[in-house]
């Protein structure tokens, strides 16, 4: 028979059958720090000061381990359980600690055993060539980032589910750290419905394709004038660019569709060209004077202006379909911000309904622009901004990992 008393007088329930393989269970207890809880057993009595591990109130496991020599016990001999949250020591040092202030495991905070990250399943990344595996552990619930990168994956998941869309917006540095594989799985599985990116996006996707290779090293080739000066990428986008007639098609697409006439060797890595394949608008927004093509002799500035704008005109309609939806800036600060504020302006100006969406940006440091014209000022009126800083080949995987988990569970 095991008995517990608290304070002065006995506690509802104080008594309860030990039987093997249970815990005595007292009932309606209600603790409060710095308490001292006796708790007696057939031959002996223990004291000891209890660090209440959860809530105050209702019914409560209690633990009594005792040791086995029969000398006198004290509070250093005994452990005290509370079964459903862990085990606390009684000694005298936490009871120092409980009487100077509020228990650490009493006062409110901010992590909880459930709010840390633990494993999940495991997922495979769809499309030609060797599959990837990818081990994805769910980032904390409650926890800073962890909860805005919960926040992301729900309202990509919420938005593939209604049927909205889901642009992603992107710098060239995301081709040049990998992730071309992810987000043309992404996008072969529905997920992501348009994609924009910066001219520099045109040249290291092409290269990929041509190659499976790009970034050059610019420290070492800008000495002797190197840099930028390679013949057949500045050759082949020229073609592809001047293959355009009458300003039909828009420049994203004139590269996917000369990077799959052409047959690539290594197309299948083409976001471009993906693009194309599945139907996709891929849209790209070129600034004369930023990128390697346009220091070349062949290069057709009117063509590529008029391309360019182009696919600014086909990314205006689909920030037209924009409402509920996602749109995702990753890796650019100074372009998409600007062809993203410009085209949010321009369908509200035409009378479309974008009152309540997400907008997303992740970067490895925090930019103007994109925290202004993607996350602030579009969703003042409704929905919501979340910026999250981090680098592009650890937060995307992350992030594409967690929606196809929760779509293949939900």
């Amino acid at each position: 028979m095991v008995t517990a008393q608290v304070g002065r007088g006995p506690i509802h329930g104080a008594s309860a059958e030990n039987r093997p393989g249970y815990d005595p269970v007292f009932t309606d207890l209600e603790f409060t720090r710095a308490q001292r809880l006796q708790v007696g057993t057939d031959s002996r009595t223990h004291q000891a000061g209890i660090l209440h591990l959860g809530a105050s109130q209702g019914d409560h496991a209690l633990r009594v381990e005792s040791p086995v020599q029969e000398q006198p016990a004290d509070r250093n001999d005994v452990l005290i359980a509370d079964r459903p949250h862990g085990f606390t020591c009684a000694d005298p040092l936490q009871e120092m600690n409980v009487g100077a202030g509020q228990a650490r495991r009493v006062r409110p905070g901010k992590l909880g055993q459930l709010d840390i990250p633990r494993p999940a399943h495991r997922w495979v990344v769809i499309g030609s060539g060797a599959e990837v595996e990818f081990a994805f552990c769910q980032p904390g619930e409650d926890i800073l980032a962890g909860r805005e990168i919960r926040d992301v994956i729900a309202a990509i998941c919420t938005a593939y589910a209604d049927n909205r869309t889901v642009i992603f917006g992107m710098g060239a540095h995301v081709i040049k750290v990998g992730l071309n594989p992810i987000i043309i799985d992404l996008m072969e599985r529905g997920i992501i419905t348009g994609v924009a990116m910066n001219g520099a996006g045109i040249i290291h996707d092409a290269e990929l394709a041509m190659i499976g290779r790009t970034s050059e090293d610019v420290a070492a080739a800008l000495d002797d004038g190197s840099f930028g000066m390679a013949q057949e990428t500045c050759a082949f986008l020229s073609q592809a660019v001047k293959n355009v007639k009458d300003n039909k098609i828009g420049l994203g697409e004139a590269v996917g569709r000369a990077i799959i006439d052409r047959q690539l060797p290594m197309l299948d890595y083409s976001i471009l060209a993906a693009g194309v394949r599945l139907g996709i608008p891929v849209t790209v927004h070129v600034a004369i004077g930023t990128d390697i093509i346009h220091m070349h002799p062949g290069f057709d500035p009117k063509k590529t202006g008029a391309a360019s704008h182009h696919d600014f005109r086909r990314f205006a309609s689909m920030v037209a379909t924009l409402e509920k939806g996602v749109y995702l800036n990753v890796g650019s600060a100074v372009i998409l911000p600007e062809i993203f504020l410009k085209a949010t302006t321009l369908v509200r100006n035409l009378g479309y309904s974008l009152d309540e969406f997400t907008t997303v940006n992740l970067d490895f440091i925090k930019h103007y622009r994109p925290l202004t014209n993607v996350i602030a000022r579009p969703t003042a009126k409704g929905g919501r901004g979340i910026s999250i800083v981090g680098h592009h080949e650890l937060l995307l995987p992350l992030i594409a990992a967690g929606v196809i988990e929760q779509l293949d569970q939900d």
